[in-house]
């Protein structure tokens, strides 16, 4: 799979998921949380869970909990490095 692939399913799931992504354009510079997207913990964990399923891929703990994930594209980040290791 593509990286631009992968990228506008992350882009689908938040926009399925997400309380605000109505109102909010989603790109890689929206906020996940306050100013944004307004995920709530409970929405974050569906957003994760929907991305395992997606991509086949399980995204580490360890990955989502080490990393600052302000912004969509940082989401991104953390996605791709968990498919690229085969976490």
């Amino acid at each position: 799979m593509s990286t631009t692939d992968m990228r506008a399913i992350v882009i689908r799931v938040l926009t399925d998921e997400a309380d605000q992504a109505d109102r909010v354009e989603v790109t890689p510079h929206t906020p996940l949380a306050d100013g944004g997207l307004a995920l709530s913990s409970l929405s974050f964990m569906r957003v994760l869970i929907r991305l395992e399923d997606e991509l086949d891929v399980e995204i580490d703990d360890a990955a989502v909990m080490g990393s600052r994930l302000t912004v969509v594209e940082d989401l991104m980040t953390v996605v791709e490095k968990c498919v690229a290791t085969g976490a």
